[in-house]
């Protein structure tokens, strides 16, 4: 639609119009003067119907009245310009008056319909197309970069509020922990054998749970020499696996227990021979 006034089909064009304009013109003034003409050639029918009519009568008066009535009497009205149409021109004229109001009142219509149909026909108008986008939509433009970068702050805002931790200077808990904890250092500066005392204590605790780790190992490493030598004197293997019934140590897809039943009796087989 942006388009269309430029469309030389168009016809709301701007040369459309002023060619319509033009034509109209022409067609009033060619109406006007073919209606002067007929004016004119009915004023001259009638003006030389009552030049006739007027001879008549007076060569009828000449005829009947006497030689005295002939004598034109001296008027003592003032000398002035005969108009047989007098009348008739007054009237011509009021129907002037008239048309040309009505003819202002159609220009004054027909330019606002043109205006608001062509958008400005009166002047000479930039296209759409010639025109920049920044200065088309320059205000919207602005106003949507304002509106948008109050929206980013006020949801950075929202989120920062979020995500800030909550901090609890003022919880009751938090003043009690640490007023424990104020009181066992008090305590202890002013004990110093209770804070060598638990050094040791700790210390010790620790090397003891060390020592007991130690001798679990020593005693592990003990039990399987005892197993291995005992298998070489005497062929017997100690069997450290889990029980059969544990049926998710094999990975055989079918029958698992029978399975790992056979393996069993191959390996007593092999030993005992």
């Amino acid at each position: 639609m942006n388009i269309l006034p430029h469309k030389s089909w168009n016809v709301y064009n701007k040369k459309n119009i002023e060619k319509v304009r033009r034509d109209e013109a022409k067609a009033q003034e060619e109406e006007q003067a073919k209606a002067e003409r007929v004016t004119l050639a009915e004023s001259e029918a009638r003006l030389n119907l009552l030049r006739d009519r007027a001879q008549k009568k007076q060569q009828q008066l000449q005829s009947t009245a006497p030689e005295s009535a002939l004598i034109p009497q001296l008027s003592t009205t003032p000398t002035q310009h005969i108009n047989l149409f007098e009348e008739e021109a007054k009237a011509h004229a009021q129907n002037e008056e008239h048309i040309a109001e009505q003819k202002a009142k159609d220009d004054k219509w027909e330019r606002q319909i043109t205006m608001y149909l062509d958008k400005g026909t009166d002047k000479e108008s930039t296209p759409w197309y010639a025109i920049k986008e920044h200065d088309r939509f320059g205000e919207s433009l602005k106003e949507g970069k304002k509106r948008k970068k109050d929206e980013t702050k006020e949801e950075h805002r929202y989120k920062k509020r979020w995500r800030e931790p909550i901090k609890l200077d003022e919880d009751p808990l938090v003043e009690i922990n640490s007023s424990l904890s104020k009181r066992v250092e008090k305590h202890r500066e002013r004990h110093p054998e209770n804070k060598k005392k638990y050094k040791k204590e700790k210390k010790s605790s620790s090397s003891s749970s060390s020592i007991e780790g130690l001798r679990a190992q020593r005693l592990e490493r003990e039990r399987k020499e005892r197993a291995r030598t005992k298998s070489y004197v005497y062929g017997e293997v100690e069997d450290t696996k889990p029980p059969l019934d544990d049926r998710h140590y094999y990975s055989s897809q079918f029958n698992p227990t029978e399975t790992a039943e056979a393996k069993k009796r191959k390996r007593d087989r092999y030993y005992h021979h």
